[in-house]
């Protein structure tokens, strides 16, 4: 277990540092490619760590715990953006924010990568009353064979409807989007639920997999996951959960795949090694803070450093870098030190990790 938990946080770290990278806008333009690719599986990862990191239970204990971990630094996040345009840009601008925190998805949000903490809120609670249903109406609730299985079929249901749903992109058009064209989706991303519930569930019934601790062959999954992921991108395969854009779903479930293979198997290395494993395992346990944090903080880093760096790759790696070393310094020197902040960001008083 303790291995494991290792290699889950370390998978954590990586993930996070893809979700920062695939904020930089620098990236974006620069190196659309590897961009494409990172977006292919960087955000079904979390949602498959969250899975395997979830315990089930009552539904109003979960409930608690859950409004606690992720609504809790949602709204949080939420408040200071609606002071900020209380502030500056006047109670219009102000009104047009706090509707966008209720509605709860990336493009209604200033903070736009937010969107998962009430997504995951969502998938979360539909899994624990999904256990609880078949609780109550299976014979056999004491078969954990069949429990599996139960959550292995709708997992598939899941990830195929959800991804049809994707693909239609009936949530990207009117009347789900905001007012320059961008898709809204549904309230709190429930139009991605049923293909992120499905990741979810896999995180569920991969928790207690050898594979997660010390899987076979890792540099070989790490080369063919980067490979595939090469490959499909090379022929316009896409996915993006913020936009609601998938296209030729079968070959992008391919890349979600291999892109968590090739993450957790990287990962599971590196947790053997001693500074770089606990680099990265801090960045995990720090992640809510980071997804939190990162898309302000890397706006003014790119506005100070473009004007001075000309070579885009130096710009983005430098960017990448100076985003996460200032929101390590402001975690570790004022949200860990002072009891109100970190209260909210470090909700059980632990690593927070994916939730």
């Amino acid at each position: 277990m303790i291995e494991r938990s290792v290699t889950i946080d370390v998978a954590k770290g990586i993930g996070i540092l893809l979700v920062v990278l695939g904020h930089n806008a620098a990236f974006r333009e620069g190196m659309h490619p590897a961009y494409e690719a990172i977006y292919l599986f960087h955000m079904p990862l979390f949602f498959f760590l969250s899975g395997v990191t979830f315990k089930a239970g009552e539904p109003l204990v979960v409930l608690r715990k859950r409004f606690r971990s992720l609504l809790v630094p949602y709204f949080a996040m939420g408040a200071l953006a609606f002071v900020f345009d209380l502030l500056v840009a006047g109670p219009v601008n102000a009104g047009v924010e706090l509707r966008g925190i209720l509605y709860g998805t990336g493009n209604a949000l200033r903070f736009v990568p937010l969107w998962f903490l009430p997504c995951l809120f969502v998938v979360s609670m539909s899994a624990t009353f999904l256990l609880s249903a078949r609780a109550r109406i299976a014979a056999e609730v004491t078969s954990n064979g069949a429990t599996r299985r139960f959550l292995a079929g709708v997992s598939l249901v899941g990830v195929v409807a959800g991804s049809w749903i994707l693909a239609s992109g009936r949530f990207a058009q009117p009347p789900f989007q905001d007012a320059i064209g961008r898709p809204l989706g549904l309230p709190w991303s429930l139009d991605l639920a049923p293909f992120v519930l499905g990741i979810f569930l896999c995180g569920m019934l991969m928790s207690h997999s050898r594979v997660l601790r010390n899987g076979p062959y890792p540099w070989l999954l790490v080369a063919s996951g980067i490979a595939v992921l090469s490959l499909l991108v090379v022929n316009d395969v896409s996915l993006d959960l913020n936009y609601r854009r998938m296209t030729f779903p079968l070959a992008a479930l391919v890349g979600v795949a291999a892109g968590v293979a090739a993450t957790i198997a990287l990962s599971s290395i590196i947790a053997r090694t001693s500074m770089l494993g606990r680099l990265l395992s801090y960045l995990g346990s720090a992640s809510l803070v980071l997804l939190m944090l990162h898309s302000p903080v890397q706006r003014r880093v790119l506005d100070q450093l473009a004007p001075w760096i000309a070579n885009d790759t130096v710009l983005i790696v430098t960017s990448t870098c100076a985003t996460v070393a200032i929101i390590c310094v402001i975690d570790l020197c004022v949200l860990r030190r002072i009891r109100a902040l970190g209260w909210v960001c470090y909700p059980r008083g632990s690593a927070v990790g994916a939730a």
